[in-house]
């Protein structure tokens, strides 16, 4: 469960802001702005927004019924990893956050 957006006080921490969720299997932060197909110098709230719906109408399961089962269960990850991205990215205080951290673990 992600932490109330209270106002922005409490010093700008991660603990409960959803760090976790951002990280691979090997503690790896995971590129969101890529999951979208998206560069991350920028990039607004709508295009965020359109980059989702774009590729939510490719990779949603049921646009792809027709598809083999082996490229059905792909873009279901792939549509799965756009989800989170969105719902990260698509909230400006949530990605302030994932920027942030982004910014501390290249450094």
């Amino acid at each position: 469960a992600a932490a109330a957006d209270g106002g922005g006080g409490g010093g700008g921490g991660f603990a409960g802001s959803g760090a976790a969720e951002w990280l691979d299997g090997r503690g790896k932060l995971k590129d969101l702005y890529a999951a979208l197909e998206l560069g991350d110098h920028g990039v607004d709230r709508g295009a965020i927004k359109k980059a989702f719906h774009r590729l939510a109408l490719r990779l949603h399961p049921d646009k792809t019924r027709g598809d083999p089962e082996s490229a059905r269960q792909a873009k279901e990850v792939r549509f799965k990893a756009a989800s989170e991205a969105y719902a990260t990215l698509g909230d400006d205080a949530r990605r302030e956050q994932y920027d942030r951290l982004r910014r501390l673990m290249r450094a």
